[in-house]
């Protein structure tokens, strides 16, 4: 056996006779060793005119030069392996590497001429280290890297020239660190940069031109930082933009047309920021983006017309929002592909008549968990397509008989847990109850919440003898007029109720 520095592998084809201990060499070419008993990457005798090496969930701790001379080398993973050092020496000479992966060690830093040799390297995954610094000249060999994976370390800020060198970078993975600021031109050389992952860290800021170089940038992940403020034109250069979340930051308020040229974008993301209030421009054309999710904010209320330029758009989630309390007339309009519409869990206390009349194709619609009180006759008199109706847990009393009448294909509806007033305005919509419980759920949970004396009666089994109805006065009064007349009990005693005749007096 040969050993040294320079000669650390042997020239052979591997065949299973000669393999190493703890390998597999049943592949062509390629070599795959694995195990906690591997302790030095030396005593392996690794063959030098391998094309792959895989070596994982070994206990290596300092990764020497074993693979120098191995000039054949394409793809080199090293991962899971406890490595915290690595020799400057140890990719000497892996001029054909196209592809290394030292994910999952505990690296916590890298000499800034490890990656010297590797100018052909595609893919280079340094994922779940402990980094807490690169060196600025780290990459500056790196010239044909497309994909970069630098997530899952400890990095507290990046050098402004760090990406200078990686013009052909199109992956590139920064998020689950703690990045509190980018250097504005740390993005100015990745003209063609697709993906773009920054969730997860604590940037506090998305500073004006930060982002104006990626005008390739399809997908760009920012949820989940401190962020509080965004520049007006932080996204305007990103035309081929899809992709954009936002969630779970510390926005209260968004500029002005700050989505306004993002005419290619899908998804988009604001949950789970404290917005206060929206722009009443907002959105630009967005004919691909199919949902918009902005449930658990502060908003109390939407602006008129903020999603008319939202004209594909399918889902709007506006729930969770405990400071909602108004909503204008025209919110919703242009909107007329939208299919479901969620403003549950809100303090929506009344909707005005009309705010449904552009929703055409509207399947689904959730007002549950709010504080509604009494409802437009008309509300959803041209919904055709509305078949879920959810209602259940707000302050109606009652329904108008025709309420739901107008719906073809409705096919379920949920009335529960409201405190429903049993008096005879409310026999019209019990009446269509008592004819649609195939489609009203939870059914025996309708209960009569008033008058006292009725309370816990079943609404659809309640009748007409159950009721106190007193009949309008006659319209002048005199000795002639007519006598009221009130359902009232016969006897205290009895339970029993029957048409009492009062005259009116003069």
């Amino acid at each position: 056996v040969v050993r040294g520095s320079v000669l650390s592998c042997l020239f052979f084809q591997l065949d299973a006779s000669i393999c190493p201990e703890n390998c597999d060499c049943s592949s062509k070419n390629a070599i795959y060793c694995s195990g906690p008993h591997i302790k030095d990457l030396e005593l392996l005798n690794l063959p030098c005119n391998m094309t792959e090496i895989h070596i994982t969930n070994a206990n290596i701790s300092y990764l020497q030069d074993v693979f120098a001379r191995m000039e054949e080398l394409q793809h080199l993973i090293l991962s899971s392996n406890n490595i915290a050092l690595v020799s400057p020496m140890a990719f000497k000479g892996l001029g054909r590497l196209k592809v290394l992966k030292l994910l999952d060690n505990k690296l916590v830093e890298l000499p800034p001429e490890v990656f010297d040799d590797m100018v052909q390297l595609q893919q280079l995954m340094i994922e779940s280290n402990r980094l807490n610094s690169i060196e600025e000249n780290l990459f500056d060999k790196l010239a044909g890297l497309q994909e970069l994976y630098l997530n899952k370390n400890q990095l507290t800020a990046l050098p402004s020239g760090v990406m200078k060198k990686l013009t052909k970078l199109r992956v590139l993975n920064l998020s689950r660190n703690y990045l509190a600021a980018l250097p504005r031109n740390i993005f100015s050389a990745l003209a063609r940069l697709e993906r773009l992952m920054l969730y997860i860290n604590r940037l506090s800021s998305i500073e004006s031109g930060v982002f104006d170089s990626l005008k390739e940038l399809q997908e760009l992940f920012l949820h989940s930082n401190n962020i509080h403020s965004i520049a007006p034109d932080a996204f305007h250069c990103l035309g081929k933009l899809r992709t954009l979340t936002l969630s779970r930051n510390r926005l209260q308020v968004l500029p002005s047309g700050l989505f306004l040229h993002l005419h290619n974008l899908s998804k988009l993301t604001l949950y789970r920021n404290p917005l206060k209030s929206l722009p009443e421009v907002l959105f630009g054309e967005m004919r691909h983006l199919g949902s918009l999710w902005l449930y658990h904010t502060k908003l109390s209320t939407i602006p008129d017309f903020v999603f008319s330029n939202l004209t594909n758009l399918e889902l709007l989630v506006l729930s969770f929002n405990p400071e909602l309390t108004v909503l204008p007339r025209n919110v919703f309009s242009g909107l007329n592909e939208l299919r479901g519409l969620s403003l549950h869990t809100s303090n929506i206390s009344s909707l005005p008549e009309g705010i449904f009349l552009s929703l055409q194709k509207l399947q689904n619609i959730s007002l549950f968990d709010t504080r509604l009180e009494v409802l437009p006759r008309n509300l959803f008199h041209n919904l055709k397509d509305l078949q879920k109706v959810y209602l259940n847990s707000t302050n109606l009393q009652s329904l108008p008989a025709d309420f739901f009448t107008a719906l073809p294909e409705l096919e379920e509806v949920v009335l529960d847990d409201n405190p429903w007033k049993c008096d005879c305005q409310i026999l019209g919509f019990r009446e269509w109850l008592q004819k649609s419980t195939a489609i009203i759920k939870n059914v025996p949970s309708l209960m009569c919440h008033s008058p006292l004396a009725l309370q816990n009666i079943s609404l659809v089994s309640l009748s007409i003898d159950d009721l106190e109805c007193l009949a309008a006065p006659a319209p002048t009064l005199g000795p002639h007029a007519a006598p009221w007349l009130l359902l009232r009990p016969l006897s205290s005693s009895s339970g029993t109720w029957g048409l009492w005749m009062i005259p009116l007096p003069g």
